[in-house]
């Protein structure tokens, strides 16, 4: 059981649930709309509070009426990397609060002169999202004393394609469950502990983005 505690303890030194608010307009700003921007230059002016190549549609899906404000706060530190997600060649957008998705993950892929949003997750603090070196991901949904490792791809409308799910279960999770624990699987097939942590080993951990991976978005000192 130490070696999961261990593990627990990295997977929160990485990191779609949200709400839905009212749908606001997207504003105008200085962006030649007819010219493509390349994908890099369009995720940094998001990253500087330019919702101008927005989506429409993400304002009211993914509640980011407020981005500015949200990016550009001098409460929290925010961290982003590059990464090709849903293996089309170009890069997505990933960002998370620094050191902790769990806190906050977000994807942003760029296509046709517009940025979508595919995932903005700033409420869930029992799930979380972090990348891994292939450009797959994972999903991570902690209950109780029991956690599930969904690795998945996106796909290029930004759905997801599930590949495999690592899952351990600590404890009952209700009054009646008169399942066995500790129990531990992959794609429902049970394992061993040992075989659980080589698993674990070689598909998460050791598929974890470097730390050098993430730029730190500094933040205006008034």
């Amino acid at each position: 059981m130490k070696w999961f505690l261990l593990t627990a303890l990295i997977l929160l030194t990485l990191a779609g649930c949200s709400t839905v608010p009212e749908t606001v307009q997207v504003p105008e700003t200085a962006h030649n709309t007819e010219t493509e921007m390349p994908a890099q230059k369009a995720y940094e002016a998001l990253l500087s509070g330019d919702t101008s190549l927005l989506e429409e549609e993400c304002f009211e899906i993914w509640g980011l009426q407020d981005w500015t404000e949200f990016i550009q706060s001098n409460d929290f530190t925010y961290e982003y990397t590059y990464l090709d997600v849903d293996g089309d060649g170009q890069d997505e957008l990933l960002l998370q609060m620094e050191d902790e998705p769990a806190v906050y993950n977000g994807v942003f892929h760029y296509a046709d002169g517009r940025i979508h949003c595919w995932n903005h997750d700033r409420v869930e603090m029992s799930c979380q999202s972090y990348p891994l070196r292939d450009g797959t991901m994972v999903r991570q949904y902690d209950h109780s004393d029991s956690t599930s490792y969904t690795i998945f791809r996106y796909q290029p409308d930004g759905d997801f394609a599930a590949l495999t799910t690592l899952y351990y279960r600590g404890n009952p999770l209700w009054d009646e469950d008169i399942r066995p624990y500790p129990w531990y699987g992959i794609d429902g097939k049970e394992l061993t502990e040992a075989e659980f942590a080589e698993e674990f080993q070689t598909r998460i951990t050791s598929q974890l983005l470097d730390r050098s991976a993430w730029t730190v978005i500094e933040q205006n000192q008034e």
